[in-house]
């Protein structure tokens, strides 16, 4: 991968962690869930 598309991929998955983040906002359970390194992973995975 070229260095401009490593930023431009981190770009994306910011984006999309910034999404996740605004869903978890309402929902406090989703959000501790998301502190749990398993949850982490997923979360991680979803947003690749």
């Amino acid at each position: 991968m070229t260095d401009g598309g490593a930023l431009e991929s981190g770009t994306l998955l910011a984006a999309r962690q910034g999404r996740l983040a605004r869903l978890t906002l309402n929902r406090p359970g989703v959000l501790n869930a998301l502190d749990r390194p398993t949850c982490r992973r997923i979360a991680a995975s979803l947003a690749a």
